[in-house]
């Protein structure tokens, strides 16, 4: 195919010399030609734009699709990772917690807060050496309690209405760990430093576990059902609705 005849245009010389390959009918002059040859390319043009921005636009949909799916793989981590140490944590807290206190009511007569005067004071003695000899591992698992409960809450802070059961948990450790807090400075810390300094006096551990069982047995208590309640409601999840429905 031979080229038109040349166009004094510069609206017209500017296109490419690969455009007179084009297939187009043939409007008649040259001059027409060229144009048409223009229009043609004009629109093949316009088609390459729309095409090429709806590749972009399919591009950015799978990176958003591929920033959230990773996005909720890490949320999804954090979560088992709070679980966990919620998990480990009560074991540790409220099963040494239930040790502990087994130990402690041994040296008392059944349902009451009087001493059992059949037991020697050595015997008296190891059993509140027993105690004090969990309490490390019941204060770790009360970090690891509250620790694994507080990532829960701030993870799900936007969608507490979605979670009934973590707003009911939230304001039961908001209960419990004041009262946990004042027995452990009140009670526990002298109690372990006593038995730490060395060959305790038996009258002096005696005073203590009596004041802790007499003045905060009934906080002890509540706190240990809120705590309880707390890891009951993490399993079972009452109250949870879908995201539509919040």
């Amino acid at each position: 195919m031979k080229p038109p005849a040349p166009v004094t245009s510069t609206r017209v010389a500017i296109v490419p010399l690969f455009l007179w390959d084009i297939p187009v009918p043939s409007s008649g002059s040259g001059g027409n030609d060229v144009r048409a040859r223009y229009k043609w390319y004009g629109a093949e043009t316009n088609a390459q734009r729309a095409l090429s921005l709806r590749v972009r636009a399919g591009n950015a949909a799978m990176e958003e699709l591929v920033c959230s799916r990773v996005q909720d793989m890490w949320q999804r981590r954090w979560v088992r990772l709070w679980l966990s140490c919620l998990v480990v944590g009560g074991c540790l807290f409220l099963g040494g917690g239930a040790l502990r206190a087994v130990a402690v009511f041994s040296v008392f007569r059944p349902f009451t807060v009087e001493l059992n005067s059949e037991l020697t004071q050595q015997e008296r003695l190891q059993s509140y050496r027993i105690a004090v000899a969990g309490t490390p591992y019941v204060w770790a698992g009360g970090v690891l309690f509250f620790v694994g409960l507080s990532g829960l809450v701030f993870q799900n802070w936007r969608h507490l209405r979605q979670y009934g059961w973590l707003v009911m948990a939230m304001l039961l450790a908001l209960l419990a760990l004041p009262a946990e807090l004042w027995l452990l400075a009140r009670f526990d810390v002298p109690l372990v430093r006593l038995f730490a300094s060395g060959l305790p006096p038996l009258e002096g551990a005696e005073q203590i576990v009596l004041e802790r069982v007499r003045r905060g047995g009934a906080v002890a208590t509540l706190a240990s059902f809120a705590e309880w309640t707390i890891l009951l409601l993490v399993i079972w999840r009452p109250l949870e609705r879908a995201a539509h429905e919040a």
